[in-house]
Formats: C-alpha cells, sequence, structure tokens
C-alpha cells in the first residue's frame, strides 16, 4: 500500500528548504519520487510552497535541544542542512550522529577567502584544490570574510564529528526565488554599464566568474574550481 510504499523510501530530513538553494533541492527531490521528505523550520515561510507534499517539523535552528528531539524521532538516511553557518550549529547534529546515514551541509567557496594564499594549490585546469582550505586561518583575511570563516571553522568541526558527511562548497548562487539580493545587485551594475569583478582567492585580477543557478545547487550540484566538495 501507499503507507508501505512511501516507508521504503529513503528517508530525507531537511533544515529550512523553503528558500531559494533549498526550496529547488526539495523540489528535485519530490520531482524524483524516490524520497520520504521531511522539513525542518520555523514555519513562517507562507505561503509554504511544499504545503501537503512533505512531512513538517517545527523548530528553530538556534534551538539545540528542539533540533536534537526532531533528529531524534527516527533515523535519517540523509540530512540536508541549508542554515548551518557555524561550528555551534553543528551541536544537535552530532549529538544524534548514529542516527544520521549522511550528513550534507552547503557550504561556500568564501572559505578559501578566509585562507592563507601561501597554503594554496591549484589543479591543472588552475581551480583551486581541496587542500587549499587545510592551512591556517589568515586572521586579516578571515576579518574581511566572516562568513567564509565560519562555514571554514564548521567544515574543520566536522572533519573531527565523526560523521559521514559532505560539505558542498558553492559558489555564488542565481537563479529563480534568490533572496539574498546578490543576483538583484549583479544584474544593476550590468544596467548601468558597470563593471562586475570578483576576488578569486587572493590573485588580483586572476579570475573570472564562477556561478551556479538555483536548480543547480538544488539538484545537480556546482562548485568552485576543482575540489568543490569536501567529503568524508
Amino acid at each position: 500500500n501507499e503507507s508501505m510504499a512511501a516507508s521504503a523510501r529513503p528517508s530525507v530530513l531537511v533544515l529550512g528548504g523553503t528558500q531559494f538553494i533549498g526550496r529547488a533541492s526539495v523540489a528535485a527531490l519530490l520531482s524524483d519520487g524516490g524520497y520520504d521528505v521531511t522539513l525542518l523550520n520555523r514555519g513562517r515561510s507562507r505561503p509554504n510552497p511544499f504545503e501537503g507534499r512533505v512531512a513538517t517539523l517545527k523548530a528553530d535552528r538556534t534551538d539545540a535541544a528542539a533540533v536534537e528531539a526532531a533528529l531524534a524521532s527516527r533515523r535519517w538516511d540523509a540530512v540536508i542542512d541549508f542554515i548551518a553557518f557555524a561550528p555551534a550549529d553543528l551541536a544537535p547534529i552530532v549529538s544524534r550522529r548514529e542516527s544520521i546515514g549522511l550528513y550534507v551541509v552547503i557550504s561556500t567557496d568564501s572559505v578559501y577567502m578566509a585562507c592563507d594564499p601561501g597554503s594554496f594549490s591549484r589543479g591543472a585546469a588552475g581551480g583551486l584544490l581541496e587542500e587549499s582550505s587545510g592551512g591556517a586561518i589568515d586572521a586579516a583575511r578571515a576579518a574581511d570574510d566572516r562568513y567564509g570563516e565560519g562555514k571554514l571553522l564548521l567544515e574543520r568541526a566536522l572533519a573531527e564529528s565523526g560523521l559521514r558527511y559532505v560539505a558542498l562548497r558553492l559558489p555564488d548562487v542565481l537563479g529563480r526565488h534568490e533572496n539574498t539580493g546578490r543576483q538583484h545587485s549583479l544584474i544593476t551594475r550590468l544596467i548601468k554599464g558597470k563593471a562586475v569583478g570578483t576576488r578569486d582567492a587572493g590573485e588580483e585580477g586572476s579570475g573570472g566568474f564562477r556561478f551556479a543557478f538555483g536548480g543547480e545547487g538544488g539538484g545537480e550540484g556546482s562548485g568552485e574550481g576543482e575540489g568543490d566538495a569536501a567529503a568524508r
């Protein structure tokens, strides 16, 4: 019957899941039809784009006890986390690691902006390799990119956590339902004929853009350089 079929499908818990990349990811999971999807968030998105199509758990991500209780409700084949920004966000995840098959966290290619350029190594195509983030944190660079520093520290905490995980280092992401303001700013600059440039891991004027679109980040994935996923 339908309930038996649903229980046989891999269980996926999505933290967030109603905004931008998370929304695209949940849509991709539902389109595939092979997953039992549950969302955990504050329940503030109105209208909920997946009303009646997924199970929901209500909790504030900053409330570690509530998140841990939600994770404890069952075993999850995968947990996909769109709203982890620092090591402290991992506490309820790590405490329930035995009930999580795979933890997928959205990281960023900005982790490299917090690193000492002296530790960088590049692949044949010129992209930064994953090990480029393994050196010391550059305090001055990190001060200019606290977001990247937080994600880098989160990844390092994951490496010591005992979790089986994948950290996706996405580049700037554009697309439908974009809600960061980045897309609007970029398009406005282009309309006004202004130059658009990027910092490329410490080499002035060396690199072009690395973009992913919302559907790619949610479905097929895309990243910076040749080391866009840190996994264990």
